[in-house]
């Protein structure tokens, strides 16, 4: 028993020695102290800058500091600073710097305090709690700076704070705050602060106020809410995602860069907001959706560029600027609308809207532009809308606009634009199709199946067209690259044939089909020396129903029917056509860019084909008695009326019997020069 209480004797004596009560007279707790190696010290009385001093200077250790029944009296000294460059010290306030950056973990403030001093608690990184009195009417610049406090609720009677008051308080998550203004930079950097309550007297958010507080997420306003004012760079990188700016009724203005970089989801703007600084929404990387207020009538620069804007965005009604790289990089925007009052938008302003669908301009004067409006949009797939056809042409006639895909309103099929759809029209597309000028000519109005391509389907929609007296009036759509169609295995082809120069022939061009088709169309390109006998197309029994035609050039053939009649069969001849021989002829003809179409204009592709046409290749006229020799594809070809006999010498001496059956007889030899007799005749023939 003797043991336990001589041990309870030396705890408390313990205790004593570093738990200190001093009643103190300003001036006097350096004198009253014989103990600086205490922990914890409690001081009544009154006390003045000199004894904060002495606090910080020489009580290292101390740890807990209790002034609730502490008055502070003024302090001033007249000759030298007592700490940096402050002289005087006001009665009711902690002073200024005296205990900043020192190890106290707990200080319990006097219940008379007015004022927090510059300062007077910054960097007090063991600070984690700190209860200010009722009596607190002033919070001075850095007051709480840095220190180690993690949730901090300002009385009702605190009415001003000073710049950078909580800035950079690493633990700080919460905070309640309820003063009309929030200076500048007053949590700046507060990185871990995620929850923010303000009160309904907050009217101005100060610059910078809640810069690079990146987990603040919670932001609660109340509905008699009366902030006016958001300054510039409030909310740099901050979380700010449950901010609802559309609650702030009497919100007027929102400064340069506030939101840059921040989480915020959501901008739709109260009417009140009458102004906006640059770069307000700068890179915002959440933020879907925004609605400007009436009262904007400029959108500054770098307004939203880089946010995540998507689906349609509308500029308010009073807009009539749009500065430079207000909308830049906003890839998911795919329709923008541009009131009727903007005249001008800014360089870059639009630049990088990736998924951009449709402009749509009300301005009946084109708005100027900037440098690269546009830049890195593929305009021909963006549809221009405009109020009418007149104003669509003005677009159209001015550099960086005329790049869209321009609407307007037309009759499809009135490709004559007569104002009725009718076989004029039908000729107009055909004489189109064939290579001709024509005038007038709508191309908007003559593809009819909006596949931006004009060509034999769209001449069989026409026909259509005219047979059901169908008449509709379309906006034109954005046109799109035509597809190939179905690949068919149906195609053109041309027999090869031997022709001498000077000699004109007609010659077939067949068609093997195993889907019935109305309509089709291709191109033909003949060898040197070789040309179509103009006027000499014609169609054969297969195509009894259909007219059949040549473009001027004769490098396009194409056939339709009247009455979407289907060619009939599934193979041989459906033209014929007419060639001379200019000079010897070497070479293929090429039949390419085949398309089918049905009587429902379904476009079908055939695959390209080749006709080798050979000419006279010796020194002899290689053509007596309706007998024909010459080569072909590194053979000899004879044609004959009658069978007969052949002899084939090649220029080294050897030579070889046959028997060329009536008709054309081919004979497969190295390439060379050879003589062939037949029927008495000798015929030269060079084989390549």
């Amino acid at each position: 028993m003797r043991t336990l209480f001589i041990s309870l004797l030396v705890v408390l004596m313990g205790m004593s020695a570093h738990a200190t009560v001093i009643d103190n007279t300003a001036g006097s707790l350096e004198s009253l102290t014989t103990d600086r190696s205490i922990t914890s010290l409690t001081v009544t009385g009154s006390m003045d800058a000199r004894d904060f001093k002495f606090i910080a200077d020489s009580l290292v250790g101390l740890n807990e500091l209790d002034l609730s029944q502490v008055q502070i009296v003024g302090y001033a000294n007249a000759n030298k600073p007592l700490v940096g460059t402050f002289f005087t010290f006001p009665a009711d306030e902690l002073p200024a710097t005296v205990l900043m950056g020192s190890e106290i973990s707990s200080i319990v403030l006097p219940q008379g305090l007015k004022s927090l001093g510059h300062a007077s608690l910054a960097g007090c990184a063991n600070l984690k709690q700190v209860e200010l009195p009722e009596s607190l009417t002033t919070i001075g610049s850095y007051a709480l700076s840095g220190s180690g406090i993690e949730s901090i609720t300002l009385p009702q009677s605190v009415t001003s704070i000073g710049e950078s008051a909580f800035a950079r308080c690493a633990a700080l998550q919460s905070a309640t705050i309820s003063v009309n203004v929030i200076p500048d930079y007053a949590f700046f950097g507060t990185a871990a602060l995620s929850q923010l309550t303000l009160g309904s007297n907050v009217t101005t958010i100060g610059r910078g106020a809640f810069n690079g507080c990146t987990a603040l997420n919670e932001i609660t306003v109340g509905e008699d809410n009366n902030i006016q004012v958001i300054d510039a760079e409030a909310f740099i990188g901050a979380s700010a995602q449950g901010f609802d700016l559309n609650k702030l009724a009497n919100l007027e203005s929102i400064g340069a860069w506030a939101f840059a970089g921040a989480g915020l989801q959501a901008a739709n703007l109260p009417q009140s907001v009458g102004t906006i600084g640059q770069g307000a929404f700068y890179y915002t990387p959440s933020l879907t959706t925004a609605t400007l207020p009436q009262g904007i009538t400029i959108v500054p620069d770098y307004a939203f560029a880089g946010a995540a804007l998507n689906g349609k965005f509308a500029l308010s009604e009073d807009v009539e600027g749009v500065g430079n790289y207000a909308f830049y990089n906003d890839s998911a925007i795919s329709v923008f609308t541009i009131p009727a009052a903007v005249s001008y938008l800014g360089s870059w302003a639009m630049a990088g809207m990736t998924k951009l669908d449709t402009v749509n301009a009300a301005p009946a004067v084109v708005p100027e532009l900037g440098d690269s409006v546009w830049a890195g949009i593929m305009q021909s797939a963006v549809m221009l809308n405009t109020a009418d056809n007149d104003i669509a042409d003005l677009y159209a006639a001015v550099d960086q606009w005329k790049e869209f895909h321009i609407l307007r309103n037309y009759l499809v099929g009135d490709v004559n634009m007569d104002g009725d759809i009718d076989v004029t029209d039908v000729n107009a597309i055909v004489s189109h199709v064939l290579g001709n000028e024509v005038v007038p000519f709508d191309l908007e109005a003559a593809d009819i199946n909006h596949d931006g391509v004009i060509d034999i389907t769209d001449i069989n929609a026409l026909v259509l067209f005219v047979l059901e007296g169908r008449h509709e009036y379309i906006r034109k759509v954005k046109g799109h690259k035509a597809s190939q169609g179905n690949i068919t295995t149906d195609g053109i082809t041309i027999d090869d044939f031997s022709i001498a120069s000077g000699e004109t022939r007609e010659i077939e061009i067949n068609l093997t089909n195993a889907r019935s088709y109305s309509a089709l169309q291709f191109d033909i390109d003949m060898p040197q020396g070789l040309e179509i006998v103009p006027g000499s197309i014609s169609g054969t029994a297969r195509g009894i129903k259909h007219s059949f035609m040549m473009s001027s050039r004769q490098d396009r053939i194409m056939g339709y029917s009247n009455s979407l009649a289907p060619i009939s069969g599934n193979e041989g001849a459906i033209i014929k056509i007419q060639v001379k021989a200019t000079q010897d002829v070497q070479g293929d003809i090429s039949i390419s860019n085949i398309i089918f179409t049905t009587a429902q204009s379904e476009r079908f592709m055939g695959t390209d084909s080749y006709a080798m046409v050979s000419g006279t290749t010796g020194v002899n006229d290689l053509g007596y008695n309706n007998d024909k020799v010459f080569a072909q594809s590194g053979s000899i070809i004879i044609e004959t009326a009658t069978g007969a006999a052949a002899q084939i010498v090649a220029t080294n001496g050897s030579s070889q019997e046959i028997t060329a059956a009536g008709g054309r007889t081919q004979v497969a030899v190295p390439a060379g020069i050879y003589v062939v007799v037949l029927n008495g005749n000798s015929y030269k023939v060079a084989v390549k």
